[in-house]
Parts: C-alpha cells; structure tokens; sequence
C-alpha cells in the first residue's frame, strides 16, 4: 500500500495532497491506510515529505531548474522553507547539491 502511495504522490508532488483524497485514489479508507503506514513505521505526513525530498533530490540532479522552481514543483509555496527542509534531510542545502 505504501508503494502504491507513493507512486501517486510522485506522479503528482506539487500537489496539495490530503490522506482524504490519497484513500479515495487508492481506494482505501483512511483507518486501513493509517494502519499500514503505522506497521511500516511512518505516517502519511512523513511520506509525502519523504516523497517530495526525493523527487527534489532527483531534480537538482538531472536538470537545470531553478531552487525556487523546483521547490513549487514538489509542493513548497516557499522556497525558504523547502530548503530548510532539505537541509534538515539531507545535510545540505538545495545548491550545494548542483555544486557537488
């Protein structure tokens, strides 16, 4: 279940996603979904971060989008927190990772 999630979310990560609407997408109620995420040690907060740091990651790696373009393509309306986020992520800030 959590795979498929995360396939939704990835598909669409600027997305303003709610467990509401994830559930009725994978069919699911949202009690089974909280459940499964519980036994795999997460919630749906933490995925769609996890979600979005990744597909983030992936950009800045493969393309030459701007941070603060990347950082509304991943569903952050503020580029400052998106990269505190990442920061808090990966140990680095969006930039550094062009430069390495």
């Amino acid at each position: 279940l959590s795979d498929r999630l995360r396939s939704l979310i990835a598909a669409e990560p600027d997305h303003d996603w709610r467990a509401a609407e994830a559930c009725k997408a994978l069919a699911v109620s949202e009690a089974t979904l909280r459940r499964h995420l519980a036994a795999e040690g997460t919630s749906f907060s933490a995925l769609l971060a996890d979600v979005r740091m990744g597909v983030a990651l992936a950009l800045l790696q493969s393309s030459d989008l701007a941070v603060n373009r990347i950082a509304l393509d991943v569903g952050y309306a503020c580029a400052s927190r998106f990269a505190l986020r990442f920061r808090k992520r990966f140990g680095l800030p969006p930039s550094a990772i062009r430069i390495a």
